[in-house]
């Protein structure tokens, strides 16, 4: 979580006027764990944010900067 909160200092100072998605995504059992950011882009929304619990194999957060 303070990965996450470094990238959300640092996008909010570089980039002001620019909005991101932080993901972090893990397997059930945590042995696996992702983070990524991206721009956000109303056409490009390749995770179905509006539909997280959808995602039955994996654990979630996305964190809208």
């Amino acid at each position: 979580m303070k990965l996450i909160a470094n990238w959300e200092e640092h996008l909010i100072l570089k980039y002001p006027e620019r909005e991101f998605i932080v993901i972090l995504s893990s397997t059930i059992t945590g042995e696996d764990v992702v983070i990524r950011f991206y721009q956000f882009n109303d056409e490009s929304e390749w995770i179905k944010l509006k539909d997280l619990e959808g995602y039955r194999e994996e654990a979630i957060l996305v964190i809208e900067i």
